[in-house]
Formats: C-alpha cells, structure tokens, sequence
C-alpha cells in the first residue's frame, strides 16, 4: 500500500517537470498577439407593417357645365370703294324706244342719205358695232304744213333678212334742234360697242348734248343706257381709249358769251355697269381735237 502513492507521486512530479520544460518563456507570451473578436450584430426581427385600414375613395365632385362661348358676331365686309363721278342715266333722253318699226330696205346704191324719203337736210350713217349693223338717219320732215318742220333723229338695227328696224326715235320742236350726228365708240370694254348721238341746240350758246347706246355682242339691239344734258358751248370726243372728254364754257368769272376764259373738263366712262360724269380741273382751252 504505501509502495503504491510512493508510485503515485513519482509519476506525478515526473509529469510536472515535462511540463515546465514544453511551456515557452514568459516573454515569448506576452508578446503573442491577442486574436481580435468581431463582434456579430445583433439581428432585429423585421417587424411587418401594419396592415392600416384601406380608405375609401373620396367622391369626386360633379363639374359644373362650362357655358357655351358666345358666337362672335359674323364682320361686314367692307363696303367697295365707289367708282368717282355721277352714275348718268337715261332720263330726259333725247330719245326714246320707237313703237313702230318702221321697216325700211335700205338703199345700198344712194346710200344712208335716201333711207328715209320723208326727211331732208339729212345726216346719216351706218355702223358695224359689237351687236351687228346700226343706221342712223337725222334729217327735218318734209312736209307742206305752215310754220318750220320737227328735227328727228332714227336709230336702227339690221334684222338677219336685211331690212332695217327702227328702234329709237326722237323729236326736236320746231326751232330748237339744230343739228343730230352720230359717232362710234368702244366704250363698254368690247370693240364698237357703243353709238353716241349727239344733239346740238339752236342759239348763240350753242348747247350741246348726247345720248349712249350700246350694242354689245349677243344682245337683240341697241340699248338706251345714258343721257348727257346739254352744256354750254359744248365740244365732246369720243375717245379711242374708251371715254368720251367734254368742255364746257365756265362764265362764273362774269366772261362775255363770246369769249370765256375758262373751260370746265368732264369725262364719261363706263364702270362695268353703268356710265358715270367725272369732273376735273379746268382747262384754259379745249383741245383741237
């Protein structure tokens, strides 16, 4: 028994030399590094949103109705400038739409001057317009009557068969009338569209006026369209650019009849529906021509 923990303790001593002699020095330790400890994050629960209520969807409010916008108003068109000058019409004529036809052959062997047998002192003409063939015949009736016989002047068309229509007619009085003539013109925008018949009074103020027709191409006839009343000492051209010029003696600076100083200066043209009167400045003299 006692040999036995005599064993005991020799194995033990033995076991503690060996273990002194396997440690390392002291210093050897201290200067080991100490392993780092990373610290683990603690991991929070996630927490689940609460589930909040589902709100009711506001009602939205009823739009009120927009007003209709109110039509703006439709604009005039301006008014078209006006042509200067007058509008002429037939009023007061020297003559007139004829109600007999007076169906006359013309005589193409003596000319226009035997058309009408019944006048005398007589100035005519025939004319090719737009329209067709126009005579014109003025002349004093001849007759045995007392006292000084009617101007009259004779408008007519020639019909397909080629006899002669009267379509105007016009009567001076006795003693009034002096002289009638006839002149062609393009006046309405169409070659030889137009016949002029002026009329010249009796007197020392020599008064002078005219009438318009038109035969324009496609119509039945001449047309009445425009008078011009009579002015003093009145001299008219008509005009190969498509007016007719006039002159008129102006006394207002107190002249003698004989011999006015001034002239006053007018011109008649065609609109594109009617014939108007224009006045310009006066002139010194009328031109020769």
């Amino acid at each position: 028994m006692r040999s036995s923990s005599i064993v005991v303790a020799l194995v033990a001593s033995a076991v503690l030399a060996g273990c002194t002699r396997d440690a390392p020095p002291t210093s050897q330790l201290s200067e080991s590094p100490t392993p780092s400890v990373t610290a683990t994050p603690s991991v929070q629960p996630t927490k689940k949103p609460s589930a909040k209520p589902s709100a009711k969807p506001s009602a939205k409010p009823t739009p009120k109705p927009t007003p209709p916008k109110p039509t703006p108003p439709t604009p005039t068109p301006p008014k078209p400038t006006p042509a200067p000058g007058t509008v002429l019409t037939a009023k007061g004529a020297y003559l007139e739409v004829s109600e007999d036809e007076n169906l006359t052959q013309p005589d193409f062997e003596n000319g226009c001057e035997a058309h009408d047998p019944d006048l005398t002192q007589v100035s005519c003409g025939v004319h090719k317009l737009a329209g067709g063939t126009v005579t014109w015949v003025a002349g004093y009736e001849d007759h045995t009557l007392p006292g000084e016989p009617r101007y009259v002047i004779r408008v007519y068309k020639r019909l397909a068969n080629g006899t002669d229509s009267m379509t105007h007619v016009g009567f001076g009085d006795p003693g009034t009338w002096a002289e009638g003539q006839g002149r062609v013109g393009s006046l309405t925008g169409q070659a030889n569209d137009s016949l002029v018949v002026f009329v010249t009074f009796r007197g020392s103020g020599t008064l002078k006026g005219y009438d318009l027709l038109t035969w324009r191409a496609g119509g039945a006839g001449p047309v009445l369209r425009a008078h011009r009343g009579e002015i003093s000492h009145g001299q008219f051209f008509v005009r190969t650019k498509g007016y007719i010029s006039g002159y008129e003696a102006d006394y207002s600076d107190g002249a003698p009849n004989c011999c006015p100083t001034s002239w006053k200066h007018e011109n008649v043209y065609w609109d594109g529906s009617a014939f108007r009167l224009r006045y310009f400045s006066n002139v010194k003299e009328p031109p020769a021509s």
